[in-house]
């Protein structure tokens, strides 16, 4: 039973790293605990790398905030 349950939730991660919807996820499941656990497995894979911004953004950034503080457009100018 446990080895069954362990292809079941093997087969449903493969299927969704393949990027295809498993056949598991329509169906509702037998088992609550099974149901927990196929909703933990697709959180999971939506969770995405965090995206950092590229080396160069700083040196951007630093550059546009002196020009606009050297030419009078600084933070004491914004609107409400």
């Amino acid at each position: 039973m446990l080895n069954n349950r362990i292809k079941k939730i093997s087969n449903y991660i493969d299927q969704l790293n393949k990027e295809k919807k498993p056949n598991e996820h329509n169906k509702p499941m037998k088992d609550n605990e099974d149901e927990k656990l196929m909703e933990t497995v697709r959180l999971i894979k939506s969770l995405k790398e965090v995206e950092y911004p590229k080396k160069e953004f700083n040196e951007q950034l630093t550059e546009t905030l002196s020009k606009q503080f050297l030419n009078g457009n600084g933070s004491n100018n914004t609107k409400k």
